[in-house]
């Protein structure tokens, strides 16, 4: 139904006025402050004379040219126009004034279709408080001059939002966002306030929030799930598949899965992978399997594995054995092998025992161990007995044992016997012995018997039991008779029976028949017998009494210990520990100097003869009687 011309809703407007049948409230933005995204420049005056404070100013002429209207800067994909009521006002509705010219030109249409209000008490532009959003589906629905009744509530912001976005709701959108508003007209009353244009009663107390219908005094806000979108006093339900809350508009902020739209009263696709789709436009999030596209409408190629291929593209996602491509419709290079090739190019994924390269077209080198090589460069992983590098061409020394070498260093693994060095061309010294001496350095395995050292170079000294000694410092394992320590350089004490003492401590191993002690030092007593007595201690080996006397080795032990003990113990505790510290003391420095100056086999000066003693060495009284002399073959 076409709308009466303006000068008779006016006087309709009046006649039911005078009727008191039309409740309005105040208009409350006049004048009030404006803001608006972006502004116009004139381009031949370089001018701005379209500003956001032309749509409260109550001039409604729809024109451009009388400069009573406003406009943004072109080219947008987003223009917005908001006034400040200052306070907090329950809106009854929102009356727009658009620009037509007088209806000889169109394009307005296109231009102020989609676009949205929002009533909100802060600047910033929630969902939740859009009001209204233009659903036209086509461009004659667009009208110059709306009211907006559903636009009702409380707030303190009134927001007209237009965009551009892709895709854009209609094709017949303009391309860019426009909003270019002569008047707009906010009616209503300061919340708690009602009235007929003068909002000068108090609502009642019953309403929640205090707050009512700025004309009728009707209770405004509804409960959960419920909105108003008019003057009814009741409120309506929010669209059944909803999820959730709704806007005041009606409008689902969710839908229930299954359903889009904005009021969720479509179905999503049937081939919708768990039938859920995008709230929007109903584009599904995945497909079933066989089927692609936004809406899932497209088969997948019969070709590909389990029928599955790439939601936007179509692309199998997996080919048969044998074969790739976008629809698994070529067949892979029959040297590819068992592993196949890769779907995007047809490239092998492994190749056939003896070839490499992207098809699997070259043989690997002939000497290639078991011919087998890296599939990119053909980079042999072993190579055949006799070869060595990265692809086998070059041959190992022919001097190797088994002429088996290093693959990357071409070093021999192994050499013949008395041979060592990277190709075996140096000799092991000749008192390496049987054991031979290492590939990489020629130090000997083992030595000759007596000999020593990292060449085995230097002779066991000349005492050591067997002339054998240790490979890496030389000491003895065992001493000739009469001679002890780590290298058997000192003599046994004299006095020890068959000159035989312990290689350690150097103590006496026997004593002659009356004498005891570390060096058979000292006299059993006379008691003892003919058993003698202890070495260790001198206490009588037989202690049976004898018949012509009652006093016991036992006792006359205890009445010499009466005796003598207050003096002699502690003499011979003294005298047996500092011994002991000297002996201790020798042998770590003899055994020191003779590792950093061993005695090489072919040193003229010394000739395994030992010619100079150190005097620390010496200081050990009444431990040794005699000392070799410098010719003696210690």
């Amino acid at each position: 139904m076409a709308e009466p011309p303006c000068i008779l809703r006016t006087l309709l407007c009046i006649f039911f006025s005078v009727l008191g049948v039309v409740e309005l409230s105040e208009i409350v933005s006049f004048k009030r402050p404006t803001s608006q995204r972006s502004n116009y420049t004139l381009p031949i005056e370089n001018r701005i004379v379209h500003t956001s404070e032309n749509g409260v100013d109550g001039n409604k002429r729809q024109t451009f040219s009388g400069n009573s209207c406003t406009h943004q800067a072109v080219e947008q994909e987003e223009a917005w126009w908001r006034v400040d009521l200052q306070r907090q006002v329950t809106v009854e509705k929102v009356q727009i004034y658009y620009r037509d010219e007088g209806s000889v030109w169109a394009g307005w249409r296109n231009r102020f279709a989609g676009y949205e209000i929002y009533l909100s008490n802060t600047t910033e532009r929630n969902r939740e408080d859009r009001c209204f959003q233009d659903k036209s589906e086509n461009v004659n629905q667009i009208q110059s001059i709306v009211t907006h009744e559903e636009c009702n509530g409380t707030a303190q912001y009134v927001t007209i939002y237009n965009t551009r976005n892709q895709p854009k709701r209609q094709n017949w959108y303009s391309s860019f966002a426009f909003l270019e508003l002569c008047e707009v007209e906010v009616y209503g009353c300061e919340s708690g306030k009602y009235g007929n244009r003068n909002c000068n009663h108090n609502c009642s107390p019953n309403c929640p929030g205090g707050v009512c219908h700025p004309s009728s005094g009707n209770c405004l806000y509804c409960d959960d799930n419920t909105f108003t979108n008019h003057l009814e006093e009741n409120c309506l339900p929010c669209p059944e598949r909803c999820a959730g809350q709704c806007d005041r508009a009606g409008g689902c902020n969710e839908c229930q899965d299954g359903f889009f739209g904005l009021e969720c009263s479509y179905r999503c696709p049937a081939n919708c992978g768990s039938r859920k789709c995008e709230k929007t436009f109903g584009v599904c999030f995945d497909c079933q399997v066989g089927f692609h596209g936004d809406r899932c409408i497209d088969p997948c190629p019969s070709s590909c594995l389990t029928r599955e291929c790439n939601k936007t593209s179509g692309n199998c996602l997996e080919c048969p054995e044998g074969f790739y491509g976008q629809g698994c419709g070529k067949q892979c290079p029959d040297s590819c092998g068992s592993g196949g090739c890769k779907l995007s190019d047809g490239t092998c994924k492994e190749c056939q025992d003896g070839f490499f390269g992207l098809e699997c077209s070259y043989r690997c080198p002939a000497n290639c161990g078991s011919r087998k090589c890296e599939k990119t460069f053909g980079v042999c992983f072993d190579c055949q007995v006799g070869f060595h590098g990265d692809r086998c061409i070059d041959p190992c020394p022919s001097s190797c044992l088994t002429r088996e070498c290093n693959k990357t260093s071409g070093n021999c693994l192994e050499c013949p016997e008395g041979f060592y060095g990277q190709g075996c061309g140096k000799q092991c010294p000749d008192s390496c012995g049987s054991g031979g001496c290492k590939l990489s350095d020629g130090t000997c395995k083992e030595c000759q018997d007596g000999f020593f050292g990292l060449e085995c170079s230097y002779r066991c000294p000349a005492n050591c039991g067997s002339r054998k000694c240790e490979k890496t410092f030389g000491d003895c394992f065992d001493c000739q008779v009469g001679f002890q320590g780590y290298r058997c350089m000192f003599p046994c004490p004299s006095s020890c029976l068959t000159r035989e003492c312990n290689k350690t401590s150097g103590n006496c191993l026997e004593c002659p028949e009356g004498l005891y002690g570390r060096i058979c030092g000292k006299q059993c007593p006379d008691s003892c017998g003919s058993g003698g007595c202890k070495l260790s201690d001198g206490t009588c080996k037989d202690q049976e009494p004898e018949a012509t006397s009652s006093i016991t080795c036992t006792d006359q032990n205890e009445t010499e210990r009466k005796t003598n003990g207050s003096v002699t113990i502690p003499v011979l505790s003294s005298v047996v520990g500092l011994l002991a510290v000297l002996l201790t003391v020798s042998t770590i420095y003899i055994k020191l100097r003779m590792k950093l100056t061993p005695t090489r086999e072919n040193d003229n000066t010394q000739d395994n003869n030992y010619t100079t003693i150190n005097t620390m060495e010496l200081q050990s009284p009444n431990v040794y009687e005699e000392l070799a002399g410098p010719n003696n073959d210690i």
